[in-house]
């Protein structure tokens, strides 16, 4: 946890799925040249709820 430059992906939290998925979309947009984001989700009321 504490090489970043060896293992960046590496978090040293658990943040909320709605708070990584943010995380992780603002990182993209930021920094993929042409992004596509893609929302895999349970096809039930449990997925469709989050």
């Amino acid at each position: 946890m504490g090489k970043p430059k060896e293992l960046p992906w590496t978090m040293g939290f658990q943040p909320d799925y709605h708070t990584e998925a943010v995380i992780y979309a603002k990182h993209i947009l930021a920094n993929v040249k042409d992004p596509k984001i893609a929302v895999l989700m349970q096809n039930d009321d449990y997925g469709r709820d989050s």
